[in-house]
């Protein structure tokens, strides 16, 4: 009857994004099931570019990747728009943003902005929650985990930023100057080694996480940042007494402060990559 297909529709779509724009890349964020449709896509478009005789450096076929992903489960149950049994993206974000008020009130009332904070946090933690696992395996979408201050979650990211950012409010307070030269020597400890040591291969996560498509590994990267850094802020002496970053030995307290300042660098971009804001307070 004259209509398309899904295929010649993709095929047509490709060869005008081709020509229009000339993409050094095009991804295709598209779910797992669909896997064969684009192989044969991919197959039709290298079959027309070689009967055109196509230099191999001006291929269009050879920039174009499916980037598949796994289902998301609300608990036992599969969205599916054929079925209608769909969420909307915007109802999710909103009853995230509603939870995360709730708590706030409850927890920190006098908190500034309370309804920023709620709205960085909720969508935050959707948002982690579906980059957090490798993109092809299957993601179960439960509200207790996702909202969870302590385990490996979204708001347990913010969290230590916020906690960062308030241990570097309170050393400039003091009228400190966080940008003066330190004596790295100082950075002793077992803990702040292990810190130094995962800052340094911030580049390389990044780097590995653009080259396969997963935003999973900077998450994995942020989770061993701020649980090295947790272990540093909690550490305590032989006697038992907590070893704090800021102390009467201000040599000391200068070289902690700034090991305090790179994380939370670090922190706050590998949240911005993932798209989540880094509340300075919470």
């Amino acid at each position: 009857d004259g209509a398309t297909l899904y295929i010649t529709r993709d095929l047509a779509g490709a060869v005008y994004r081709w020509n229009e724009y000339k993409f050094d890349q095009s991804l295709y964020v598209v779910g797992a099931s669909q896997s064969d449709h684009f192989k044969q896509m991919l197959k039709v478009l290298g079959m027309l570019e070689d009967a055109e005789d196509v230099p191999a450096n001006d291929r269009m076929v050879d920039r174009i990747k499916h980037i598949e992903f796994g289902w998301v489960r609300f608990g036992q149950k599969v969205m599916s728009t054929r079925s209608g049994n769909i969420i909307y993206l915007e109802d999710v974000f909103n009853r995230a943003i509603e939870m995360v008020e709730s708590i706030i009130k409850e927890k920190n009332p006098d908190l500034k902005e309370i309804k920023k904070t709620a709205s960085d946090i909720g969508i935050g933690a959707v948002l982690f929650s579906q980059l957090s696992v490798r993109r092809i395996k299957d993601v179960s979408f439960v509200w207790d985990d996702v909202l969870n201050f302590d385990g490996e979650t979204g708001p347990y990211l913010q969290y230590t930023h916020a906690r960062l950012c308030s241990l570097i409010r309170k050393y400039e307070s003091q009228g400190n100057d966080i940008s003066a030269d330190i004596d790295v020597k100082l950075i002793s400890s077992d803990e702040e080694a292990r810190v130094v040591e995962i800052l340094a291969d911030y580049g390389e996560a990044v780097a590995d996480a653009g080259r396969v498509y997963e935003p999973y590994i900077i998450i994995q990267y942020l989770l061993r940042l701020s649980s090295a850094f947790n272990s540093v802020y909690q550490r305590r002496d032989d006697e038992g007494k907590i070893v704090r970053i800021v102390s009467d030995d201000v040599e000391l307290s200068k070289a902690r402060i700034a090991l305090v300042v790179s994380v939370q660098t670090v922190l706050k971009d590998g949240l911005s990559l993932l798209g989540i804001s880094a509340p300075e307070e919470m």
